[in-house]
């Protein structure tokens, strides 16, 4: 198991370049990437239901690849795109490490 994280993060509406379909339910099942210097994947700990555009939501989230791509970029009052292929559809920020 990777490094888990606390962060608060929101999802972007379609007119705001978000999802067609709206936010996605939040669970182990979503892995979208964070998007710094890198793309990092990630997967999202807590089973939430989907969100509403615009809403922001603290959850958990964990770093999947860290054996292979650096994290050191992810520490806590830092923000991040979330990305979905090439496609920005939300943006979170680390809250706590570890």
């Amino acid at each position: 198991m990777g490094t888990k994280l606390k962060i608060s993060c929101k999802f972007f509406s379609k007119e705001d370049g978000g999802r067609s379909s709206g936010p996605p339910p939040l669970g182990p099942h979503y892995r979208p990437h964070l998007r710094g210097r890198d793309y990092l994947g990630i997967r999202f700990c807590e089973d939430i239901a989907a969100p509403h555009a615009g809403q922001e939501i603290t959850t958990f989230i964990e770093c999947m690849y860290e054996s292979e791509v650096d994290y050191s970029e992810v520490e806590p009052g830092k923000s991040f795109d979330i990305m979905e292929g090439g496609s920005r559809v939300g943006i979170a920020t680390i809250l706590v490490q570890g």
